[in-house]
């Protein structure tokens, strides 16, 4: 059965506990009149689903970047904010990942 919004890729679901976003990873329309750094999408994630401590906002967004060569290029992140402040004492930690599209191949 092919993959298509009605019938996710069984491995989206089994790896990431949801469908792939096909909507939201395809490049936006108005990509090829942006510049490096506009935000072109920006959505919430529905993380009830997910292993991730509770408090927490979940986002994906798309911007426009520049690969290698300096050709436009969509790019896609994820951020996620506390709703609270660290409890007393305690600092807010900083976790940043990159993975480049050659790591997916």
């Amino acid at each position: 059965m092919p993959t298509s919004p009605r019938h996710p890729n069984a491995a989206d679901l089994e790896t990431l506990g949801t469908a792939f976003n096909f909507d939201f990873y395809a490049t936006a329309d108005d990509f090829s009149t942006s510049k490096p750094g506009d935000l072109l999408k920006f959505a919430a994630i529905d993380s009830s689903h997910l292993n991730v401590p509770a408090g927490m906002a979940f986002f994906r967004f798309q911007y426009s970047s520049r690969d290698l060569d300096g050709s436009p290029v969509p790019s896609t992140e994820f951020i996620a904010f506390p709703f609270a402040k660290p409890t007393q004492g305690r600092k807010l930690g900083l976790v940043l990942t990159v993975m480049s599209c050659s790591d997916l191949i």
